[in-house]
Formats: structure tokens, sequence, C-alpha cells
């Protein structure tokens, strides 16, 4: 297999127009509003715009959530970070990653040119679609060897993936050209996780999609191929040099519909162990009674959990054990919580008192099970399958609804604005809803 073939089986691919697939597409992009706009006002983020704005350059591409323009490389860079800055948009678990951040905003930093000023907007679901797809499908033949190695998927994959959504978008034929650019950029590492580089892999990433197709525009070439069976993306990326499976199965289940959206601002892997810690808050009369917390997960399925100690709760995104002491503690783990300068001490003192362990649970890898001891010899236990907002236990559209509504924080606008998200599948002109909500959001 190669990259002329897999750019040729993109580029062919028909307008979707099942319905409940494109429903799927409007949900993640609603998600991805909710997301971006609950941190737009975040210090980080305008201190990075501050930056942009010292940049400066030709503003044509949306700011979202700023009411102004930048170049197309910073919109992408921005509002990737901005997406995944508090750790709450979507997820998919072939992708071990956020899909989302990096696609949407990579297309719409895309649409800044005048010559994209007619795109429709099934034709841009469609694009987001086959991001999606070719993510996950990169994610499934890369993984689990390549994000257990310190990769981080959202940043090594996302580029690829934002770069053939672009280019289907806008009919672009040098796909296999710019797959190969956007590949030689991919990088990102996990060790970063609980920093706000992790969000700005996202940013990255999107940056790298528009990157590949602008300096392709600008006259570059690059004919090699990219997934060279030797010395391409897969063999340095991961032990299989030639995954077939990329191109099986175009279109039969898109990928789009195994999204998970989360509900809450941490780490996905953190999401059911969370839910159990819930329950067992529920039961549990004093804190104080404790004296042992085990933690079982499948094998690897903690990976992105890297922190076992914290000194400051950023890093508890990504800390089961943080987690699970706080929500015992009766801690409100809203955003703010994780912008802290220190542990607080008595979720530091509960933290020595939880362990892990694994149990191999091939049926569900995500199950996970919380064994609480306490001082009089009571023994309880909680246990999750799998979290509120997977594929497998889903929101219902008003649950999605709300998290938008809590995000704008205008009632009127987030009623106008969910309107014209609810009507992307009939298909309007995509720059015709910027420029109406790009005054205001």
């Amino acid at each position: 297999m190669n990259a002329f073939d897999f750019a040729e089986q993109i580029l062919s691919i028909p307008l979707i127009t099942d319905s409940a697939t494109l429903k799927k597409a409007q949900q993640g992009i609603m998600d991805y509003f909710a997301a971006s706009l609950q941190a737009r006002n975040h210090k980080k983020l305008q201190d990075f715009k501050a930056w942009i704005n010292q940049e400066g350059g030709n503003p044509q591409a949306w700011l979202i959530g700023q009411k102004q323009k930048a170049t197309a490389r910073q919109a992408a860079l921005f509002n990737g970070f901005q997406a995944h800055l508090l750790d709450y948009d979507d997820v998919h678990s072939d992708v071990r990653g956020h899909p989302s951040a990096v696609i949407l905003s990579a297309l719409f930093a895309s649409l800044s040119s005048e010559k994209s000023s007619l795109v429709n907007s099934q034709r841009f679901l469609t694009a987001y679609i086959i991001g999606v797809e070719v993510m996950a499908r990169l994610g499934k033949a890369v993984n689990p060897a390549h994000y257990l190695k310190g990769w981080h998927s959202t940043a090594t994959l996302g580029g690829i993936a934002a770069t053939c959504a672009i280019c289907y978008l806008h009919k672009k034929d040098f796909l296999a050209q710019a797959i190969a650019l956007a590949a030689t950029q991919a990088s990102g590492m996990r060790m970063v996780f609980g920093s706000p580089i992790k969000a700005l892999h996202a940013g990255m990433a999107a940056q790298s999609a528009i990157q590949a197709v602008e300096w392709i525009e600008a006259g570059l070439s690059l004919e090699q191929n990219a997934f060279d069976e030797n010395i391409g993306f897969f063999a340095l990326f991961t032990e299989k040099r030639s995954p077939q499976a990329l191109l099986e199965k175009w279109g039969e289940n898109w990928q789009i519909d195994q999204l998970w959206f989360k509900t809450y601002p941490y780490c996905s892997a953190a999401a059911g162990i969370a839910d159990a810690a819930y329950q067992l808050r529920e039961e549990l009369d004093d804190p104080n009674e404790i004296k042992q917390i085990l933690l079982f997960f499948h094998p690897n399925a903690d990976a992105a959990l890297i922190y076992r100690a914290v000194q400051k709760p950023s890093e508890g995104r990504f800390s089961a054990e943080y987690l699970v002491a706080a929500i015992l503690l009766g801690k409100r783990l809203d955003f703010q919580h994780f912008e802290q300068a220190e542990c607080e001490p008595d979720i530091c003192k509960l933290m020595t008192k939880i362990d892990r362990l694994y149990q191999a649970t091939p049926e569900n890898k995500r199950a996970v099970t919380i064994v609480m001891r306490l001082k009089n010899g009571a023994v309880l236990q909680a246990q999750s399958d799998y979290p509120k907002g997977s594929p497998m236990k889903p929101y219902s559209g008003e649950e999605l609804n709300q998290k938008l509504a809590q995000a704008i924080n205008n009632e009127a606008i987030y009623r106008d604005f969910s309107q014209a998200l609810s009507a992307l599948p009939e298909g309007v002109e995509m720059n015709a809803f910027i420029q109406t909500y790009q005054s205001i959001l």
C-alpha cells in the first residue's frame, strides 16, 4: 500500500448523505464549539492571542470565540489549542487522542480565502467525517505500540488526518504530496501531559495541515511515498510497516460514530474511574475512615494517566490517584479547580493510600473497579463499565445542547447558534455561517 492509492481513494469518496452520519458530525461540531467556547477567556489562551496579535499577518480566518481574525495558520494553531485546552473535547478510542480539536480547527481555518466562499456545509461535514475516519484508521494501524512508546497521537496522527479533510473539502488533487508534507511534520510527546503544551499539540497538528496545503500551492513539491515500507511514516512510528487495512471497507461504518463526548474536564482515561469514585462517595460517611484504596485497570488502559503523585492540579488531570482522592473528599472538580497553584494537602494525603493494580478484562478494556477498605474492616466497591458520553453510553441530544449552552452562557446567542448548527446537515454556505457568528462568538 502507498500514500498515492490512499489519497486517490479519499478524493473519490462521494458526498455523504446518510442522515444519521451527518447528525453525528453535526453533534461533533456542537461539542467542538462547547469545548472551545468554555476555554475562550482562559489566561493562557489570551496570552497566546497577544502573541498572535504581535506577530501580525494577513487576517483572514476566524479565531473562534475571540471576535477577530488571523492568518489561516495562526487560526488553526490558536483554535486547536483552545479546543483542547480544558481537555473537555471529544476523544476516539482507536486514535487514543482527540480528533475534532485538530480536524475542525484546520477545516475552519481553510475557509479563509475568497475561493472557498461557496463551500457547502454538506461537503464540510463529509470532509470532517473523512478526517475522523483517516485519524481513526491511522490510530488503529499504529496503536497501541505507538502510544505506549510515548507519542501523543493527537499530534502525530492529526496533521495527516486534517490534511486529508482539507484536500477533500477543496478538491485538491495534490493530496498525496500534502500527506507526505504533513507526515514529515508529525511529532508530539506524551511526557508533556499536565502542561499547556498538550493542548498546543492539537493546534500544531492543525497548523501543519494548513501549512502542507499552502506550501504546495506556493510551489513546493514532495513526490515521495509517505507510507514507504522502509523509511516512511509507519516504518518510523510503529511496528506495522504497511497496514493494508487503511484502504478496506470505506464507508461501511464511519468512525465518527465512535466519538466520545466528555463529561469531565480531564483525561478520558480517568472517566470510568471517576464515575466509580462518585458512586463510592455516595456510600462513604467519612473520608478519614479510609484505610486503603485499590484501583483496578486493564493493563495499559491507564497509560495516559502518567502521574501517580502530583505537584499541582493541572497534573491531576492525568492522575487516577488525584482524581479519586479529590472526588472522595467532595472537591468540586470544575474548570477552575485545575488552575490552582498547588495540590491541596488533604488530597495529597489521601493519594498516599491509593494503589493501582491490573487485571485483564479482554471483553471490555475500559472496565475499571475501585475497592476501598475502611479502618473498621468494611469493604466498599464500585465498578464502571463504560463512561457516560462514550458510544456505549451516549449522551442524549439534550445533554449535548446543555454543554453548549453552558459554554455560551447567553440564552439568545445559544438559541440562534444551536439552530444554525442543526441546519448544517441540510446544506448551507459555510462562509455565511462563519460571517454570522464570528462577530458574536
